[in-house]
């Protein structure tokens, strides 16, 4: 079962509660695809922090150095 943060964290709590019906050996639980694909745009950013990343990208005139530094911290991913 994918499903957003609150969501998750009521399902965990209900499988930790009752392991003989809802056990993680029976269901799984995972976060929705847009955490996970936020999480490893962070986990990229993290890496690619201080490399040089938004100095290349505002100096090709591919993106301005706020644009290219909201990729690092992945705030240019929303939720519609």
């Amino acid at each position: 079962m994918a499903c957003d943060q609150p969501l998750y964290a009521l399902a965990k709590n209900i499988q930790w509660l009752w392991l003989g019906r809802y056990g993680e050996n029976l269901i799984v639980v995972m976060f929705g695809g847009l955490h996970i694909e936020i999480a490893a745009l962070r986990t990229i950013g993290d890496w690619l922090q201080d490399s040089g990343w938004v100095n290349a990208l505002s100096q090709s005139n591919v993106a301005s150095a706020g644009t290219a530094d909201s990729f690092l911290k992945s705030s240019h991913v929303t939720r519609t």
